[in-house]
């Protein structure tokens, strides 16, 4: 069910995770429009990869040598860490699109206090990523409850991540209808969907 451009909730999924909320929902439960509906476009090409100074103050998620091993050093290039000001086309309740041009290590990456931020203050209802492009699963080899964080903290919220998406990049719009359901299967941890964005009329390509 992992295939292609799919979506993926909590239960039945992760619900088997140590530390999982016992109240997420599968896709099956979920209300249908939590797949679709207005949509902030946040195509990242402005957040380009840049040198690690010093290690910060900030949890330490990421940037790594890789995905699990131990932390960048002093010079070593990485994407940034994606923050809410770079975001503020997302309005309450929205459906997010996100990407960039980089790739690898120099993506920009997801951290849990902007999660937090689109869980908490814009309250989104699902999240769409880009592949390659934004740096989000990171941390899958830490002993758990402290695995993938950012899929812990959506599903956990039961905000359903719809990925890889494919030309994100080519929407010229800021704003967009998104459509992506799922097939309504019960016990099905995740679906494939046929992700579609609709345009304002008038927007140019």
């Amino acid at each position: 069910s992992h295939l292609g451009s799919h979506v993926q909730a909590g239960k039945g999924h992760i619900s088997h995770w140590k530390g999982a909320p016992k109240e997420m929902k599968g896709i099956w439960e979920m209300d249908l429009h939590t797949f679709m509906g207005e949509a902030a476009v946040c195509n990242l090409p402005h957040l380009k990869p840049k040198a690690v100074e010093e290690e910060s103050n900030y949890p330490k998620e990421y940037p790594k040598k890789k995905f699990w091993l131990p932390k960048a050093e002093p010079g070593d290039i990485r994407g940034q860490e994606i923050l809410p000001e770079h975001l503020d086309n997302v309005q309450k309740g929205d459906i997010v699109l996100m990407t960039s041009p980089f790739s690898g290590l120099e993506q920009p990456w997801l951290s849990s206090r902007t999660a937090k931020w689109l869980i908490e203050d814009r309250k989104i209802k699902m999240l769409g990523l880009g592949y390659p492009g934004i740096e989000w699963q990171y941390d899958l080899k830490v002993a758990a409850p402290d695995n993938s964080p950012i899929r812990r903290m959506l599903l956990g919220a039961n905000i359903p991540i719809v990925h890889p998406l494919v030309n994100i990049e080519n929407v010229s719009s800021d704003r967009v209808f998104f459509y992506g359901a799922p097939l309504n299967v019960p016990k099905l941890e995740a679906s494939f969907v046929r992700a579609v964005a609709f345009e304002p009329q008038g927007a140019t390509i």
